[in-house]
């Protein structure tokens, strides 16, 4: 089975879950005779959104899972994303939360990128 990465950091285990949307871009107008007419401007911004959790046998080993990933992924440029069974694409990383719980082997998470650049 494929697994996602992103930039350098592959991921140990895939999101729980991944939603993409591929938004659409439309403007409305009025034709005269016609009414309201929709004109369909090309494809939008793909969003991903990502959640899961890091997950290790130790809290020590989770914490420097999660350290390698926030220094692969620092860097604010645009990178490749391969999502599993999804293919991949350039994107930036626009958020990321995670919250300790427990006794730290786990690290639950959300992510949101976006698609770098759409041409279309």
């Amino acid at each position: 089975m494929e697994t996602m990465q992103f930039k350098n950091f592959i991921f140990p285990h895939n999101p729980a879950s991944i939603t993409v949307e591929r938004p659409g871009r439309h403007a409305v107008f009025f034709r005269p005779g016609h009414g309201e007419v929709v004109q369909a401007l090309g494809p939008g911004v793909k969003q991903v959104r990502c959640t899961g959790s890091f997950l290790t046998p130790t809290p020590a080993q989770t914490a420097a899972l999660v350290a390698e990933f926030e220094e692969k992924t620092a860097d604010s440029t645009p990178g490749i994303l391969l999502l599993p069974g999804l293919g991949g694409m350039e994107a930036v990383l626009t958020e990321l939360r995670w919250e300790a719980v427990g006794e730290g082997r786990e690290v639950p998470y959300t992510m949101r990128f976006l698609q770098a650049e759409v041409t279309g």
